[in-house]
């Protein structure tokens, strides 16, 4: 008896110190895997913009973009009376269509100085559909503060139904997770913290830090990759789960939702209130040896099994793209104002130009019959100086069969990745 007991003490200590160094391992591959807190990066903002506006400036935009710009983005006679007349507005040289033609140049171009350069692009050469014309440098500064972003964001809504058109028009691959799923849209929404403002003017000055420029909430069409609903707060320390209710209305029935943990943190909740109440579910997944989180307005696990939560979850990242390419390749993490309205007409006009560049990489995706995710914008957009060249010389007369006959050479299709496919092979535990 003596001899048991001592042998069954034994194994207890052993299996209690082997529990005990598997608890540390995990909190060690814990650790390790947990992102560190990342530094300010308010310092690194103003080496851009002093960078930016020291640059040489990019060409102009070749006949055949400048017409596509045209036909996308210009707004009409009939929009800018409308709107002139209702913000009492008066006609003068800086119209709403020099106004877009402006905004969209800058961006375009990536041009830094604001209100100056595009002075001087103005009287020496023209802007896009703009001709040559002599306005100061203090007037384009002006309108650029206060000349109303509403408008800018009301033509942002007028195009995107004409995108939406374009995009819904081409014949392209899907990826598989996106190719079986079955609902009217397939929406991640997620929101971004901007970029901190320069104190060089205005109030700006007595502010002891750099103030952030606001926040973003943006819901974005994972298939087509187009923003569906996009909303911009002041507060920068605003929560996700503030924007509920604007959600809730703009996402329409039947549509799948792709979100983060930053809007809840429960397992099958209730949100909103009243009739505008409605039922989420949270997935839980086993994978490796880590517990993942999928958050669905998809209630039925016959509709939308375990497996396919989690292979569409990974296109949520796809609205992490869209945050990227318009705030590092399309600038806009360097503000040419430090006012409100300044900050509203800049990021609607980022949007704009965002989806000319889209449309021209889904153009060369249908060419090369590619998934739009395989294209690069960041390659479509910065090889147009290939095109521009070759346009020159009369070697080429259109971008998207320039691009797609050297998509190898320019990089325009990504590098293969890992595929995703094994997300849909997994084992389905029953309820605990």
């Amino acid at each position: 008896m003596a001899t048991k007991k001592k042998g069954r003490k034994k194994a207890n200590k052993q299996a209690r110190e082997l529990i005990k160094k598997l608890r540390q391992q995990h909190k060690k591959e814990k650790a390790k895997k947990k992102r560190k807190k990342k530094k300010s990066s308010v310092r690194d903002t103003r080496a851009v913009q002093r960078d930016r506006c020291k640059r040489q400036l990019a060409a102009p935009p070749d006949e055949q973009i400048k017409a596509r710009l045209t036909e996308l983005v210009k707004p009409t006679e009939r929009e800018e009376q409308r709107w002139f007349a209702q913000f009492s507005l008066r006609v003068r040289k800086l119209t709403l269509s020099v106004m877009v033609a402006i905004v969209i140049s800058l961006i375009w171009r990536q041009i830094g100085a604001g209100g100056s350069e595009a002075a001087r692009l103005l009287q020496l050469e023209g802007l896009v559909w703009v001709p040559t014309m002599v306005v100061s440098q203090q007037a384009i500064s002006e309108r650029l503060r206060t000349f109303p972003a509403t408008i800018f964001f009301q033509l942002l809504l007028n195009r995107l139904p004409l995108f939406q058109q374009r995009s819904q028009a081409r014949q392209r691959p899907l990826p598989p997770a996106l190719d079986w799923a079955r609902y009217q849209a397939i929406v991640a929404v997620d929101g971004s913290t901007l970029d901190a403002l320069l104190r060089k003017v205005g109030l700006l000055r007595d502010e002891a830090q750099h103030p952030l420029a606001g926040k973003i909430m943006t819901g974005l069409n994972v298939c087509t990759l187009l923003p569906h609903s996009i909303w911009f707060e002041p507060n920068a320390k605003a929560s996700d789960q503030r924007f509920w209710p604007q959600m809730l209305t703009a996402i329409p029935a039947g549509a799948l939702l792709l979100l983060d943990g930053g809007f809840t943190n429960f397992y099958l909740v209730w949100i909103g209130s009243g009739d505008d109440r409605q039922l989420v579910r949270l997935v839980k997944l086993y994978y490796q040896g880590y517990w993942y989180e999928y958050l669905t307005n998809e209630l039925d696990p016959g509709l939308l099994p375990a497996p396919y939560v989690a292979a569409l979850y990974g296109h949520r990242w796809r609205i992490e793209d869209a945050f990227n390419t318009t705030k590092r390749l399309l600038g806009l993490a360097y503000f040419w104002t430090g006012s409100q309205n300044g900050v509203e007409l800049q990021l609607w006009g980022t949007w704009l130009v965002y989806m000319v560049v889209l449309d021209l990489s889904d153009a060369v995706a249908e060419a090369l019959n590619k998934p739009l995710l395989a294209i690069s914008m960041e390659m479509v957009y910065r090889c147009l100086y290939y095109f521009g060249q070759a346009y020159a010389k009369g070697e080429a007369d259109d971008p998207v069969t320039y691009l797609a006959l050297h998509a190898k050479l320019l990089g325009i299709v990504k590098r293969s990745l890992p595929s995703q496919t094994h997300w849909l092979n997994l084992t389905i535990l029953p309820d605990p």
